[in-house]
Formats: C-alpha cells, sequence, structure tokens
C-alpha cells in the first residue's frame, strides 16, 4: 500500500536507472553519471524540501483540539543523509557530499 505522495512522485525511467547501475567509483564515473542524467533531459538541482505529514488518531481522549492547532505546533523533519541502492545514483549523491567539503 503506498502513500498518496509515493503515488504523486514520479520515478526515473527504468532505462535510465539500468544505465546508471552501470557507472562505478572510478574517477570519471561521477562526470559520466551525470552526463547519462543529462542525457535523458535530467539536470541536478539542489533542494532541501521536506514533507510533512500528520496522523491524528482520535483514542477517544477527549482532546478537542482541531488538526489546524496541531499542524501548526508541529516541526518539520529535515534529513542528514541521502542514499540509493542505484551505484550511479550513490556516486552522484557522494559526488555532492565531496563538493560540500
Amino acid at each position: 500500500d503506498m502513500s498518496t505522495s509515493m503515488l504523486l512522485r514520479v520515478g526515473l525511467p527504468l532505462q535510465l536507472t539500468d544505465e546508471l547501475e552501470q557507472c562505478n567509483s572510478d574517477n570519471e564515473a561521477a562526470h559520466s553519471c551525470w552526463h547519462v542524467a543529462n542525457e535523458y533531459g535530467f539536470q541536478p538541482v539542489f533542494d532541501a524540501g521536506v514533507e510533512r505529514l500528520v496522523l491524528i488518531v482520535d483514542e477517544g481522549s477527549g482532546n478537542n483540539l482541531k488538526p489546524e492547532t496541531l499542524w501548526n505546533a508541529s516541526t518539520p523533519k529535515f534529513v542528514t543523509d541521502h542514499y540509493s541502492p542505484n551505484v550511479g545514483i550513490e556516486e552522484m549523491i557522494n559526488c555532492v557530499k565531496r563538493a560540500r567539503k
């Protein structure tokens, strides 16, 4: 069962991920991974996006807080690290990490 956000999130074309999987950690790999993505019309976008989902469960506690009140009191969480099981995508992520240092 997928969440709405996963259903609305478009994935990369399978042919692209297959090509990226062929990249390795050679010195030129990061460049070639970016080149492969570019050949499919994808450009790097560096974003610090965040998603907040709130699940409200009524357990009969008599708590009458409005959903908007709970939402406004919530704190978004940012991921601290990114990863991918795809070798090429992981190399692209590592390339960005190295550039940040």
